[in-house]
């Protein structure tokens, strides 16, 4: 309507900048194109404040060497793919130990590893504490000991849940994380997310990426 009554009043000075405003209309309604073009300008100015912004919590690797080359994270959204077996998990674990270290809250959904077995695990790495024996029926008092106290070490900033679900059984944990304060959320491991066959492998990854980037934004 508003572009209708300029047409009826319009001149020959204004007529172009008229047709202008019809056309980004006319694109608006066929492709869905944003009302007004971004201010990159601006953009690029809140980016520079977002990343001095000292308040952002910066998520470490939980390695220094890999920090000193990727740089920490921040609001990134990251596979960290190798075969099976290779480390991933004592490698996610490693990074939140780090983390809540620093007095970041960290989250992890484990969609294989039971918490119990989760936490042997911690035990052997914030105590040092050789956890094989201790299955084994092997370990002397003094080992019991330091695993008891490696128990007690745990960060209560490490938050961990083990269960099968769907994505958007995992999106909703997200969310419940996120609330808490969580500022890193893993997935251990998206091949064991449920409600996906295996018949069409390569459409269920795109779709777990998009929910999961989606996730990052919200």
């Amino acid at each position: 309507d508003r572009v209708g009554r300029k047409l009826v009043r319009a001149t020959p000075s204004n007529i172009e900048s008229i047709k202008s405003e019809l056309e980004r209309g006319l694109d608006r309604i066929e492709f869905g194109a944003p009302e007004e073009e971004a201010d990159l300008s601006k953009i690029g100015h809140e980016w520079i404040d977002d990343a001095t912004d000292t308040t952002i919590a910066r998520v470490g690797w939980g390695l220094q060497e890999i920090d000193d080359k990727l740089g920490k994270l921040t609001n990134e959204y990251v596979w960290l793919m190798a075969q099976p077996s290779i480390g991933k998990t004592a490698f996610t674990l490693q990074m939140m130990d780090s983390n809540a270290g620093r007095g970041i809250i960290t989250s992890m959904a484990s969609l294989e590893s039971s918490t119990k077995s989760l936490v042997s695990r911690l035990i052997a790495l914030v105590g040092g504490v050789n956890t094989w024996r201790i299955k084994q029926g092997l370990a002397t008092k003094a080992e019991l000991e330091a695993a008891r106290r490696a128990a007690d070490m745990i960060s209560d900033k490490m938050h961990i849940v083990d269960a099968n679900m769907n994505i958007d059984q995992i999106c909703a944990w997200g969310h419940a994380e996120k609330r808490k304060g969580s500022q890193l959320l893993i997935i251990d491991n998206t091949r064991s997310v449920s409600g996906f066959s295996t018949s069409d492998r390569v459409n269920e990854m795109a779709d777990l990426s998009s929910k999961l980037n989606a996730l990052r934004k919200d």
